[in-house]
């Protein structure tokens, strides 16, 4: 079977760069490190796209302008990339820092290493 070269159209293409992306984010698996590049990359193309593109086509109407944000509005509403806040990342390290002292404690362990029996006999 020869492979289909018919131009794709804009929802295909898009398809195609989604399942590109799932593919990357498979490959980072749970390489926080690589993951960061992912978003990164992924917010360096949406700012590009809005900036250097979106912007600029937006109509120069007050109809042609009501009429896209109406188009928008019944679409899902404008996209975004949001950003973690520093605060919920800390929330975050900090739960998992509790978690991971609690699972220390029920597992009998001290800070220092030492379990709690060891310690009340000495």
């Amino acid at each position: 079977m020869e492979p289909d070269h018919r131009e794709l159209s804009l929802p295909e293409r898009c398809q195609e760069i989604s399942q590109h992306v799932e593919a990357a984010i498979k490959s980072c698996g749970q390489d926080t490190a690589a993951l960061l590049s992912l978003l990164r990359v992924i917010e360096q193309l949406h700012r590009s796209i809005f900036n250097d593109h979106f912007v600029p086509s937006l109509p120069n109407s007050r109809q042609a302008l009501y009429a896209l944000l109406r188009e928008m509005e019944a679409e899902g509403g404008w996209p975004y990339i949001p950003k973690m806040r520093i605060y919920e990342l800390i929330d975050y390290l900090n739960a998992q820092a509790a978690a991971f002292a609690d699972q220390e404690e029920d597992d009998g362990m001290t800070q220092d290493g030492v379990t709690q029996d060891a310690e009340d006999n000495p």
